[in-house]
């Protein structure tokens, strides 16, 4: 519309800036249909996308799917078109060579993974190929909106993105089955493995929209240059990314990277990071693991579920919640919302600094951070002559966090196991500048209404599921994600990207080929689901362009022949 705009009965408008009827000054009729890239919606704003089941229930990304980002997004079907269908066939990230077939009732393409990030249509993404795409030492930016990219339909061993940095910057995204391990690639640059991205202007200074309605499944993240993984607002305006889930992820072994951080005594090594203005996060049965710090880290106006992760072989501090850089807000710390809930604490008794097996994680003795509370804060005005001064990333008082059910199954100072209540901790002021650290303790669940839904175990409980179920498990755990867990199953750091001052790391990638193992099936129809499966008592009306229309469970044949490749937890 241009600004004055009466739209007929059954009208189709398509708004890439998310400009809202109120300020374009237009009015709608009934019938029509209005896709920005906040939502979709009909005339009267109630969302259309994603459709219900036969029970007349709203569906979610998919069968176990659960937190903010699970509702109100099918990915690549929360648009009203039909997706294409896109066969990635290479592992050459830049090949620009694209096979397209118009079949009946849809449209299947082949070509790299790069070429279908960059389609800016509705896309499901499956894989034809087995192995590591080299990113050859770049970041790309994902700019684009409705994707399901399923991962979890690879032969052999699967797929593993090195050698770079992919930034997400679209909404209505589905990202299942994948690994992200980009090592040292370029120094100075402080990238992550996998960033979910958003920006008010990128590096071509062209308007980016704020990243929502995200989920994240059964991917692994390690080898991030600042952080394995991360969601960041920048520049840090409000509001930032929102409605995103991560669920049954690892995220290991950020690089103790001397030659990347050369002001870093110690080197960065961080897990996942939440930046600015981050809302409705939900974090649950996940495992952060052999980082020194983020295991994860809360920076800035975040409002965060954290619910049943397993937290193990942090250096000298696992999770910490903090109010953003003072000097980047003018003067104001940001107020933080997070949530606690029955998460997994533990500590490796030997590792890379430990001699005598009472050394903490990564330890270095000249720190002066408590590594007895697994989740601290820093609670003290910028004023009053606490020992770190101002600069430092305060919450202010108006801050709430929520802790319940957690556990730390070896407590340096209580009995290990009687403590279900983490403490937080200012890590160089005893007194808080005369403030009470129960001050900012809220009594109920802070992070956002209604409070996703989640299915909760006991920490201890959550903990085996993590350990037995997360991580990309397409062909099987690779040997990186097996060693993490062995080590927690053994209480131990066996692994060290890099412990020198002067290294720069170099990293040894399994073979994800595994010729001869989970073959590629076929798929004559080129719809993106195998002929075995559609010939599976049930499935025959999959076939051709049965794969984009919906089933008999408010499902697309295609949508629930991905959703069968990945065994979701009980």
């Amino acid at each position: 519309g241009n600004g004055t705009d009466t739209f007929n009965n059954n009208d189709f408008i398509f708004d890439d800036l998310g400009i809202s009827e109120t300020t374009m000054n237009v009015s709608f009729a009934t019938g029509d249909i209005v896709i920005d890239d906040l939502h979709t919606r009909d005339f009267s704003g109630t969302p259309i996308i994603p459709p219900v089941d036969p029970s007349g229930n709203k569906m979610i990304s998919f069968p176990g799917a659960e937190g903010w980002g699970a509702a109100n997004n099918r990915g690549a079907f929360s648009s009203p078109g039909i997706p294409i269908i896109w066969h990635v066939n290479k592992l050459d990230w830049t090949s620009s060579g694209t096979a397209t077939y118009n079949m009946s009732g849809y449209t299947a393409c082949y070509g790299s993974f790069k070429a279908a990030l960059e389609r800016n249509m509705p896309i499901v993404i499956v894989f034809d190929v087995a192995g590591a795409i080299d990113l050859g030492g770049t970041a790309f930016y994902a700019k684009n909106n409705y994707i399901t990219i399923a991962g979890q339909t690879a032969p052999g061993g699967g797929i593993c993105i090195k050698n770079g940095d992919i930034l997400f910057e679209g909404n209505y995204l589905i990202i299942r089955g994948l690994r992200f391990r980009s090592g040292v690639f370029t120094k100075g640059f402080h990238s992550s493995s996998m960033s979910l991205n958003s920006a008010v202007t990128g590096p071509d200074n062209e308007h980016k929209p704020i990243a929502h309605n995200v989920i994240w499944d059964h991917c692994s993240f390690s080898w991030g240059q600042a952080d394995s993984a991360s969601i960041y607002r920048y520049p840090e305006y409000n509001p930032g990314p929102n409605n995103i889930t991560y669920q049954w992820c690892m995220f290991n072994e950020g690089i103790r990277d001397k030659y990347n951080y050369d002001n870093w005594t110690y080197g960065h090594s961080a897990s996942f990071l939440v930046g600015y203005h981050s809302k409705n996060i939900s974090l649950h049965h996940n495992m952060f693991s052999h980082s020194v710090m983020r295991n994860p880290e809360f920076d800035g106006g975040t409002a965060i579920n954290m619910t049943n992760n397993l937290i193990f072989g942090w250096g000298k501090r696992a999770v910490g919640v903090t109010g953003g850089n003072q000097s980047q807000h003018g003067g104001v710390y940001q107020r933080q919302d997070n949530d606690f809930v029955a998460n997994y604490f533990k500590i490796a008794k030997n590792g890379p600094t430990s001699t005598d097996g009472t050394n903490y994680s990564w330890r270095v003795s000249s720190e002066n951070i408590m590594n007895k509370y697994p989740i601290q804060t820093l609670y003290a005005p910028a004023s009053g002559g606490h020992t770190l001064g101002s600069g430092w990333w305060y919450v202010p008082d108006t801050t709430r966090i929520y802790i319940s059910g957690n556990y730390y199954a070896n407590d340096p100072v209580y009995t290990p196991g009687t403590r279900t209540q983490l403490q937080f901790v200012y890590p160089n002021d005893a007194n808080y500048n005369g403030r009470s650290i129960s001050d900012i303790i809220a009594d109920h669940p802070v992070a956002g209404t209604p409070t996703p839904a989640i299915t909760i175990q006991s920490a201890p409980a959550a903990a085996i599921l993590v350990s037995n179920n997360a991580g990309c498990l397409t062909g099987g755990r690779d040997d990186i994600d097996k060693g993490y867990i062995d080590d927690f199953n053994l209480e131990r750091l066996s692994v060290s990207t890099c412990n020198s001052a002067t290294c720069s790391p170099t990293f040894t990638y399994p073979d994800y080929v595994k010729a001869g193992t989970n073959p590629l099936q076929t798929d004559a129809d080129r719809n993106g689901i195998p002929e075995f499966w559609t010939n599976q008592s049930g499935n025959a009306n999959s076939a051709g362009s049965g794969a984009v229309q919906l089933s008999d469970n408010g499902y697309c044949w295609i949508e629930r022949y991905i959703n069968s490749r990945i065994t979701m937890p009980n």
